[in-house]
């Protein structure tokens, strides 16, 4: 899973650690237009426990065919309020909180040039709450949209996502950037494309992954 060296409440070669995992964001960490239902979880999941993990999910909600599959994810949400459902899992005292969140925001254009501003809201709620100062946060980059109303707002908040984590790790914050969608300039590995993974029974979603597609996050969240 992406690593950080600022603070960060697990290592790599520390596998004593339970990993209590906390998926927040909206559809895309529900896994819509996944098959099963689970989206990125399973395989992320599968994958840590492959490389000698214990891994707890956590959240008040629960979705997808796989066993654990505790989530806080709530479709059509934006910012702000994934802030506020985020509350509901802080309980659990996740070590390991995995952000997706910001399409709802680009899709309805809310106030593009403060969803950075939103985002570092959050992340200081959820670090703030008791017990959780020292949580890793993995916060991603918004991954390709083929609606044209996200589409043209998807690299302003990523370049403000970028710089949020650059400058939160400056002041000793556990976070990392899961970079789901990187410039043109940058060659990537398992970089979303659409229509391929996004199409599900002959049908390509515009914002969804299909289950090749979730595999592909999963594989960035774990990089």
């Amino acid at each position: 899973m992406a690593n950080t060296h600022s603070g960060m409440v697990w290592k790599r070669d520390d596998k004593t650690i339970e990993l209590r995992i906390l998926p927040l964001g909206a559809s895309i960490t529900w896994g819509t237009n996944s098959k099963s239902g689970n989206g990125y979880r399973k395989y992320l999941r599968d994958q840590l426990w492959v490389d000698g993990w214990s891994v707890d999910m956590v959240g008040t909600k629960n979705h997808g065919n796989m066993q654990d599959n505790a989530v806080e994810a709530h479709p059509g949400d934006v910012i702000t309020q994934i802030q506020t459902a985020a509350q509901k899992s802080l309980p659990y005292r996740p070590n390991v909180v995995l952000i997706n969140a910001g399409a709802n925001d680009c899709k309805l254009r809310l106030d593009i040039p403060k969803a950075g501003a939103r985002m570092r809201a959050m992340i200081e709620d959820i670090v703030h709450y008791d017990g959780m100062e020292k949580t890793t946060i993995i916060l991603s980059t918004l991954i390709p949209s083929s609606d044209p109303q996200t589409a043209v707002s998807i690299p302003t908040v990523n370049a403000q996502y970028r710089e949020l984590v650059t400058t939160m790790r400056k002041e000793g914050m556990s976070i990392v950037l899961a970079e789901m969608n990187p410039p043109s300039s940058v060659v990537a590995h398992n970089l979303l494309s659409w229509p391929r993974d996004y199409t599900t029974n002959g049908k390509a979603d515009i914002t969804h992954p299909n289950d090749c597609g979730y595999r592909k996050m999963a594989r960035v969240w774990l990089a």
